[in-house]
This record gives C-alpha cells, sequence and structure tokens, in this order.
C-alpha cells in the first residue's frame, strides 16, 4: 500500500499527514524542515504533495525534490473537480483543496465547505464537480483584534474563550462583544446556507479549520465538521496525478 506525505502551510502553521492508500495515520504540526525530515525518516513516503498559503516552497521543494516524488498544488495542477473559479490564479490552494476534499468523499453531492481558519472561507462544490467559487471573511481572531485595534476602549477578547451561547442583545460589553462576533458568524453561516438552498437545493456543508470546534455544534444540522478535510483533498489530488 503506497504512503504519501500531505503538507498544509496555512496563513499560522503547517500541518503534515501521513496517508496510507486512503486511511490517515497521523497529523503532525510543522514549522520547519526537522518536522518534515521527521516524518520522511519513520514513516518512507512514496510521493508528497505540498501547498502553502504563506510561505514559498522552493526551499522545500529543494531540499526533499530529491529524496521522493513531490508535487507542489498551484492553479495548473491537474485535480479530480473542475476550477470555475474566474482568476484562477488567485485562488488559494488550500481552499482548492478542502473542495477536492469535499468531492472526495461525498462525490456527485454538492457542497458547501467552510474553512474557519485566520480567514473564513465559504465555497460551493457543485453536484456536477465543479468549484464555483465562494466567499471570503474576516476570522475569528481578526474580528476580536479589529474591535480592539480600531477603537480606543473596547477590549481585545480573543485570549478568553469565546461564548458557547451568544446573546442578542447582550447586555454588557464582553456579551456585546461576543454576541457581535460569535453570533455574527454564525448568522452569516445561516444567511449563506439558506442562499445556497435557494441557489442549488441539497448540498451537505463541511466545516474545518482551527476554529470550527465554535462553530460546529451551534450551526444547525446536517452539518459535517472535518478538521482533516484540506489535508484529504491533498492525497485525492496526489493520487489522481499518480505519482
Amino acid at each position: 500500500m503506497s504512503v504519501s506525505l500531505c503538507v498544509d502551510w496555512g496563513n499560522t502553521l503547517g500541518k503534515a499527514a501521513i496517508f496510507e492508500g486512503d486511511t490517515l495515520v497521523c497529523i503532525e504540526k510543522v514549522n520547519d524542515e526537522v518536522g518534515l525530515t521527521s516524518l520522511i525518516s519513520q514513516y518512507n513516503p512514496q510521493a508528497a504533495i505540498f501547498c502553502s498559503v504563506s510561505r514559498p516552497l522552493a526551499d522545500l521543494v529543494a531540499r526533499f525534490g530529491t529524496q521522493l516524488p513531490l508535487i507542489t498544488l498551484d492553479y495548473r495542477t491537474p485535480l479530480p473537480i473542475q476550477n470555475g473559479y474566474h482568476t484562477p490564479q488567485t485562488l488559494g490552494v488550500d481552499r482548492l483543496a478542502a473542495a477536492v476534499g469535499a468531492w472526495a468523499l461525498y462525490p456527485g453531492q454538492a457542497a458547501l465547505v467552510i474553512d474557519a481558519g485566520t480567514c473564513i472561507t465559504y465555497d460551493i462544490v457543485s453536484s456536477e464537480g465543479v468549484f464555483l467559487g465562494g466567499s471570503i471573511s474576516p476570522g475569528l481572531r481578526m474580528r476580536y483584534q479589529a474591535l480592539a485595534h480600531f477603537t480606543a476602549k473596547l477590549p481585545d477578547l480573543y485570549a478568553q474563550k469565546p461564548t458557547d451561547s451568544p446573546t442578542f442583545p447582550g447586555r454588557d460589553t464582553a456579551s456585546a462583544i461576543h454576541s457581535g462576533v460569535v453570533g455574527g458568524i454564525l448568522a452569516e453561516i445561516a444567511g449563506l446556507r439558506q442562499q445556497n438552498q435557494q441557489l442549488y437545493g441539497h448540498f451537505n456543508t463541511l466545516i474545518c479549520g482551527g476554529d470550527a470546534n465554535y462553530f460546529e455544534t451551534k450551526i444547525k444540522p446536517p452539518i459535517f465538521a472535518i478538521p482533516e478535510l484540506t489535508l484529504i483533498g491533498l492525497k485525492t489530488i496526489l493520487h489522481y496525478n499518480a505519482i
């Protein structure tokens, strides 16, 4: 059974996964070459795929590309879905990988993919397997920090655990901020789901990203929380390219 290494460098940190065939063996946070070297030594993958929205990959390709077959995901990489984005060269590769992951898990079914990371992205994959694009909005931490940064007196409450049950109206400044940030994101998600229901009929809602845990239990079902969705997409793309 083939062993694959899939690496996703986001805006905050890097994640590396080892797959044996389609089975996820492990996921580790990585920030430098040392962590990747350790994984390669331990699992001896036969192929690798890297994607990044933050750091250049040329140094990693130069370092590891001589050890094993390796591809870097960009807008020119062959995919098992069609990319319908009007400016594919500007599309974040993490969004594309997550969309492929949704298609791999639920082939032939439309999906709304929510990635709650530094930014929150909402992307649609049609039931015909076409990436249609979506929207990008500020993420959880960015919203808390913006309120503190652009005002004189509002506190940055991201360091506190966001409230599990944001209420409206907030009866004090802290609850009003939590209501605006967490409750605002939940309203955003609900509105987009309603809009997509009208446009595309039945679709699956999948959520991933570092802040997904704040929202997955608060979104009206059905919803599928799949933290490793982007990595599943990378593995699928790697296998599709047969290296």
